[in-house]
């Protein structure tokens, strides 16, 4: 196996790990997390968003 595809499933693993973790979360507690991912997508989404369209000018 390559070494980029054992870094990728290193990656997955790692993230399927913490998925499990928040399953196991209170609702009050998960809806937290979900809101921060949220928060910061969006945040790069609006970042990305205006670096476009100021280049454009």
């Amino acid at each position: 196996m390559e070494p980029r595809h054992r870094k990728l499933l290193q990656k997955i693993k790692t993230l399927t790990e913490q998925v499990k973790m928040i399953r196991e979360l209170e609702p009050e507690e998960k809806s937290m997390v979900f809101k921060m991912v949220d928060t910061f997508l969006t945040k790069k989404k609006f970042k990305e968003f205006f670096q476009k369209n100021v280049a454009a000018l």
